[in-house]
């Protein structure tokens, strides 16, 4: 599987977005509390932070054929 890579939207630098690079983040996202979680990293020149992607989250269970 092939890593796509992801450029700094301040200074256009590449990122370091290796799993211990990566973090979660909370963002209030509407009038009503709720908040998004989101994956992003710093980066390693500038040191601003670049949201990644949306973590959603799981819903039910998983159905097993048995």
């Amino acid at each position: 599987m092939k890593i796509k890579e992801m450029y700094c939207e301040v200074c256009n630098h590449l990122l370091d977005i290796r799993k211990d690079n990566v973090y979660e983040v909370n963002i209030a996202g509407t009038i009503f509390g709720n908040t998004e979680n989101y994956d992003a990293t710093d980066c390693p020149y500038c040191g601003c932070q670049n949201v990644l992607k949306k973590r959603y989250k799981r819903t039910g269970k998983c159905l097993s054929k048995e």
